[in-house]
């Protein structure tokens, strides 16, 4: 019942209670713009390009979670210019980018010249006896759902339960559902932001675990990046006000 329940919730806007996530993709003449913002976060990236290389990019970050995050935009946009658009997923490690700030990277490299915008919305339902539902739409159009007996990691950071058979699922997709699929996992990933309490002042380097994942948590910038406050904020209800610039209280 509980389970029929939760699937319920994530279909129904009213009785939603989770993480939510808006990506929006908007490409022009020469230059093409993705923002998005969640619960955790709101980040933006800009690509100026010849229509096959990128000469410059732009990066936005009005709400990021520690000290050290903006000063990623500026080392992605040194690393990338003169990259060309198909080799944007190829050149570089991403754990030594912002994992945001190079997803929204990538996703504008490939979308680069397309004649229109789209958004993709991603929702995460809170647990509900260890099960969660996740779903990913394109303008609407509701592309994946999935439900997660158990996405919990164990003391040591491995995997439990089925997100590795729903990673394995999306890749063996058509190429509109494994970005689809890459989105969702990261969403599910970082969904339990949403119960993540953790000092103002305090530094990455405390979590130890994270240690060489990002950017920031890079072993050289950890004890330099401090938690920032006011960064959480709660869409489960409100997605209209996601990139709008609005805030959620």
């Amino acid at each position: 019942k509980a389970q029929a329940e939760l699937q319920r919730g994530v279909m129904v806007a009213d009785a939603f209670t989770g993480y939510r996530r808006r990506v929006r993709v908007v490409p022009g003449d020469g230059r093409i713009e993705v923002d998005m913002e969640d619960d955790a976060h709101c980040f933006g990236v800009s690509l100026i390009h010849d229509g096959a290389r990128i000469e410059a990019v732009e990066t936005r970050a009005p709400r990021y979670p520690w000290s050290t995050c903006p000063a990623a935009g500026g080392f992605l946009a040194q690393r990338m210019a003169g990259v060309a658009l198909a080799d944007a997923a190829l050149v570089e490690n991403q754990r030594d980018h912002c994992t945001h700030l190079y997803d929204l990277f990538v996703v504008a490299a490939r979308h680069a010249l397309d004649p229109a915008p789209f958004t993709y919305d991603i929702r995460v339902s809170d647990p509900v006896e260890g099960v969660i539902v996740a779903e990913i739409d394109r303008d609407g159009e509701t592309l994946l759902h999935w439900q997660f007996d158990d996405v919990r990691e164990n003391a040591v950071g491995v995997p439990t339960g089925d997100r590795r058979a729903f990673d394995a699922w999306t890749r063996a997709q058509p190429e509109n559902l494994i970005e689809a699929g890459l989105m969702l996992r990261r969403g599910v990933m970082v969904s339990g932001t949403r119960f993540f309490d953790f000092p103002v002042g305090a530094a990455a380097s405390a979590m130890s675990q994270m240690i060489g994942s990002c950017f920031t948590y890079a072993p050289e910038r950890a004890g330099q990046a401090l938690r920032e406050p006011d960064t959480i904020r709660d869409f489960s209800n409100h997605p209209e006000k996601m990139l709008s610039g609005e805030r959620d209280d």
